[in-house]
């Protein structure tokens, strides 16, 4: 009985190794380790064999239907690794995400400015009340100081120590209102002539509405230059809004206030859904206002020139050392999430950040 186990082996082994597909595989499969196979046939044949033979066949024939089942398994997963797969089709594509609207509108706009000479700078969302307001000739009883308005980080003390004292001891942190901090802290290293851009977002405590976010995304502009006038900005301004919205784009221009330019004016365009002619969009006026700006008050730009003339903030500052007598300049801001809103025909800017697929993926 063991040497026929042992012509079995051999013949089975032989016939499963050689097998050269799947179908042949199972064809020896069923011939070594079928119901009707030979090797079955040996273990019920055990019951008739007296002890001895027993305690010698039956576990040889135990161990070899265990080795021709691995050998088939193996045999088996050869062919699936190989003959199933063609390494020559293309594989799955991954599926990768895209900028956001946002993000796409902001690019085309920094284009537009670089191509005018412009230097994109960034700063930190995080500021200090000094140059989020203080250096920016935004007074104490401004609007924009209202703790409606602002999101202060640093925890009021609750003793009884009055309010001098307890700026002199820890600064006052905020997250931005504006973008324009960072004409101060880019003028720290710099000195006139100058054009820069500052793009990025700004944080203020207010209803959210279509038209109104929590945090939104700004870009600042300004121009530091011997002679510069209002003549320069409302050029300037001109031709960015006629690159982003076409040639056939006009603009207007209105007197307004703000504490850092003066004089001030706000810029209105012509409304892209009559071309002009009023509707309920324009509130029948024909123009929709998109951005503030002016040229740059004396006092801020006296305020530049010390951040980084003779006492610099930070020892990391290089003194720049320039007049201001000798300068004008002229600064706007934009609001890029209603820029985008026109630009695309979107009429609620929550959409912008309400994480919706279905709304990013159209863009």
């Amino acid at each position: 009985m063991l040497e026929k186990l042992k012509q079995l082996k051999s013949q089975a082994k032989e016939e499963i190794s050689k097998s050269s597909n799947l179908d042949i595989l199972r064809e020896a499969e069923v011939k070594y380790l079928g119901r009707k196979s030979e090797l079955s046939s040996v273990m019920h044949s055990l019951a008739t064999l007296n002890e001895e033979e027993r305690r010698r066949v039956g576990p040889a024939s135990n161990s070899l239907k265990k080795e021709l089942e691995e050998m088939v398994l193996l045999k088996r997963k050869s062919f699936t690794n190989t003959s199933s797969i063609d390494l020559t089709l293309p594989g799955v594509p991954i599926k990768i995400g895209h900028k956001h609207p946002i993000t796409q509108f902001l690019e085309k706009v920094e284009d537009v400015f670089v191509s005018m000479g412009f230097e994109v700078v960034d700063g930190p969302e995080v500021e200090s009340d000094e140059y989020n307001f203080d250096l920016l000739n935004i007074p104490k009883d401004h609007p924009a100081r209202d703790m409606w308005d602002t999101y202060y980080l640093t925890e009021k003390q609750k003793n009884r120590e009055t309010e001098e004292q307890r700026n002199k001891k820890t600064e006052k942190l905020l997250l931005r209102t504006h973008t324009s901090p960072v004409q101060l802290r880019a003028m720290g290293t710099r000195k006139p002539p100058v054009r820069i851009i500052v793009p990025g977002r700004v944080f203020r405590h207010e209803a959210t509405d279509a038209g109104h976010e929590k945090n939104f995304y700004q870009c600042e502009g300004f121009v530091i230059d011997k002679n510069v006038s209002l003549a320069n900005l409302i050029s300037t301004l001109r031709i960015f809004i006629k690159r982003i919205f076409g040639e056939k784009m006009e603009i207007r221009v209105r007197p307004s206030y703000f504490p850092f330019v003066e004089p001030g004016i706000e810029v209105d365009m012509s409304c892209l859904i009559c071309g002009g002619k009023g509707c309920s969009a324009c509130k029948k006026s024909g123009w929709v206002e998109v951005l503030g700006a002016g040229m740059i008050h004396r006092k801020v730009l006296e305020n530049m020139a010390k951040v980084g003339g003779a006492n610099p903030p930070s020892p990391r500052l290089r003194r720049t050392g320039w007049n201001p007598k000798e300068y004008s300049g002229f600064a706007f801001g934009l609001g890029i999430d209603r820029f985008a809103m026109l630009y695309y025909g979107i009429n609620d800017i929550r959409l912008f950040y309400g994480g919706d697929l279905r709304f990013v993926e159209q863009f």
